[in-house]
């Protein structure tokens, strides 16, 4: 199987395809990014809980959330952030991974300063960001989504702070046309990281693939289209290797090392997750997403929280 496309259909699909009669079915996702599906009891009992059999078949080639907000603490660093506020909407994420943030961010030296909550379905934000700029923040990092209130935050967090204080947001925040329809030029410079190589970073083989893909669809190709072809191409080469069983696909499939793909080089360790993790950063100019940088936070930063 390829696929699933989000994480939350990987919790109901895992244990399923898990418990098949013929054995368990290889499955390699180009998207699903929550920690759980692979190395993080959270809750208590995953991920042993999500492979009955006791026989791992799951597979990602993108970077779990765990990585992804590493390097975001990372990119604090690098952007000169001494005192960072951190904002949630307790929704879009697992709060293990903003534990994990917090704690890498603290660990480079980069000070937490406050934390709160914002809510859904407000007019506006300003008492929130009118809090935020009481700690005197340097930096701001929003641990939720464009369409829980996240856009609407950042243009009130624009209007009281100003355009200086960087402010960093995960994947959630990656529908840019969302974001600046609503947040307007304060959608300027935020930085958003996606854990996934972006078209313009591919190698030779995956630009020669977008290229084709961008003709075949008479159109822009978004990068989750190359990673789910690249999920696709990992789960053939793990059956052309096998002798045939769903057994040996599986192990195929978590042995796998990919010397030039379309997305470069890789492998994906026995848990089913790819190393190296590697985040493209964003940032936002004239309205559109640019590439900004490409992160590969270092493993003594990843699930420190």
């Amino acid at each position: 199987m390829v696929g699933p496309f989000n994480s939350g259909c990987a919790l109901v699909q895992i244990p399923i395809l898990n418990k098949a009669a013929a054995g368990p079915v290889a499955m390699v996702s180009g998207s699903t990014t929550r920690v759980e599906l692979t190395h993080r009891a959270v809750p208590a009992g995953q991920p042993d809980g999500l492979y009955p059999t006791g026989m791992r078949n799951f597979a990602r080639i993108v970077a779990s959330d765990d990585v992804q907000f590493a390097a975001d603490a990372v990119l604090a660093k690098q952007l000169g952030e001494r005192r960072l506020y951190l904002l949630t909407d307790g929704v879009a994420y697992d709060p293990s991974v903003l534990r994990d943030l917090s704690a890498a961010a603290e660990r480079l030296g980069v000070r937490v300063v406050g934390d709160r909550r914002w809510g859904q379905g407000v007019p506006n934000y300003t008492s929130l960001a009118r809090a935020v700029a009481q700690a005197h923040p340097d930096g701001i990092f929003l641990d939720g989504a464009t369409d829980t209130g996240g856009a609407l935050l950042v243009r009130d967090l624009r209007a009281r702070l100003g355009r200086q204080i960087p402010i960093i947001a995960p994947d959630g925040f990656s529908d840019v046309r969302t974001l600046v329809d609503v947040a307007g030029r304060a959608a300027e410079g935020l930085a958003i990281s996606v854990p996934i190589p972006s078209v313009e970073s591919l190698s030779a083989a995956g630009q020669r693939f977008a290229g084709g893909f961008g003709r075949a669809v008479s159109g822009s190709v978004e990068p989750f289209s190359i990673s789910a072809a690249q999920a696709a191409d990992l789960l053939l080469d793990a059956i052309a290797r096998s002798d045939g069983t769903r057994a040996s696909i599986v192990r195929e499939l978590l042995t796998t090392r990919i010397g030039d793909s379309i997305i470069g080089s890789f492998s994906i360790n026995p848990e089913g997750d790819p190393v190296p993790g590697r985040v493209t950063i964003y940032k936002v100019h004239d309205g559109k997403a640019a590439v900004y940088r490409v992160i590969t936070p270092p493993a003594e930063l990843v699930g420190l929280g």
